[in-house]
C-alpha cells in the first residue's frame, strides 16, 4: 500500500534496497523483472520500518548463497503462492467481504492498483505516477486513473473560478448563475465520444463537430446508434440554451441537429 510494486517486485527485494539522498529522504531500490530493469522511487517511514523488521527476521535464516534476499525462507526465496495463501486467511480472518457479505479475497495487485489510484486523487500528475509505477507509457499509467467524483468535482469549480468566468463578466448574478449551471451540466457541445466545455462567451469554436461539416467526412449504417445518441443529446442543449435565452447557442447546436438529421436520413434511405 506504501510502495505500488508488483509481487515478483517485492519478493526479490535486496537487504539493501533501502538508500537515502543527500537530504535524508528514503528511496527504495528494487528488480522489475517484468521491464527488466532496475528502478528506485521515493518511499516513507513506514517502509523503512517494515525492511528493518523484516531483516532481524531474515537474519536468522541462512543464506549459503549469499544472494541476500529480503524475503527469503529456509528452503529458499519466498515464493507468490505462500502470499497469496496468507491473504486468503486475512480475507477469512478479519473477515473481508463483498457487497453480498461473501468472503473476497484480493490479490496482491490491486495493492499496486490502490496506489495508483490514490496518487491520481491526491493530484499527482499522471507523468509522476506512470515514473513512480515504473510503466514504459502513459497508456498504462491511465489504467488506474479512476477520478473519484469529489476529485472530479473540486477540479472542475476550481477551472470554472480560474479559467472560465473571472474575466468575462463583473456581473456577480450572471456569474452565479452561469456557474451553477456549468456544475450542474459539464458540458457545453455534445460529442459522439464525450462533451466539449467550450463556453459560449469564448466565441465561436472553429473545432466543434468539424468532422460533421468536412467533405471527407464519410460514416456507414454501422455508426447510426452513436450518431442518433449524439443528436438525441444535441436536441436537449437546443431546448435548454432556447429557454436561456441563447439565442447564439440555440443557433449553433440546430445546426449541428440539421446537419445529423442529414447524415442519418442518408444512412436510412441508402439501400
Amino acid at each position: 500500500m506504501n510502495v505500488g510494486m508488483r509481487a515478483s517486485e517485492v519478493l526479490s527485494l535486496k537487504e539493501d534496497c533501502i538508500s537515502y539522498d543527500k537530504d535524508g529522504s528514503a528511496w527504495i531500490r528494487y528488480y522489475m523483472p517484468k521491464m527488466c530493469k532496475e528502478h528506485h522511487v521515493p518511499t516513507n517511514q513506514d517502509v523503512v520500518e517494515a525492511v528493518k523488521n523484516q531483516l532481524s527476521l531474515a537474519a536468522e535464516i541462512p543464506d549459503p548463497k549469499q544472494e541476500r534476499y529480503l524475503f527469503r525462507t529456509r528452503k529458499g526465496l519466498l515464493q507468490y503462492q505462500r502470499v497469496t495463501a496468507e491473504l486468503r486467511k486475512l480475507s477469512n480472518r478479519v473477515p473481508i467481504t463483498d457487497s453480498s457479505g461473501k468472503v473476497y479475497y484480493f490479490n496482491f495487485h490491486q495493492f499496486r492498483h490502490t496506489v495508483g489510484t490514490n496518487m491520481i486523487n491526491a493530484g499527482a500528475p499522471v507523468t509522476s505516477v506512470q515514473k513512480y509505477l515504473g510503466h514504459e507509457s502513459p497508456e498504462m499509467t491511465m489504467v488506474y486513473a479512476h477520478i473519484h467524483d469529489q476529485t472530479l468535482k473540486e477540479d472542475f469549480e476550481k477551472v470554472i473560478k480560474d479559467r472560465l468566468f473571472d474575466h468575462y463578466s463583473t456581473d456577480q448574478d450572471e456569474i452565479i448563475s452561469e456557474k451553477e449551471w456549468f456544475k450542474h451540466n459539464l458540458y457545453k457541445n455534445a460529442l459522439p465520444n464525450g462533451y466539449c466545455l467550450h463556453h459560449p462567451k469564448q466565441g465561436a469554436c472553429p473545432h466543434a463537430n468539424v468532422c460533421l461539416t468536412c467533405p471527407k467526412f464519410t460514416t456507414s449504417k454501422a455508426f447510426i446508434p452513436v450518431l442518433s445518441q449524439q443528436l438525441k443529446m444535441t436536441k436537449k442543449l437546443v431546448e435548454d440554451a432556447k429557454n436561456r435565452g441563447w439565442d447564439r447557442e440555440a443557433e449553433h447546436q440546430t445546426n449541428i441537429v440539421l446537419r445529423l438529421n442529414e447524415i442519418l436520413a442518408g444512412l436510412e434511405n441508402h439501400s
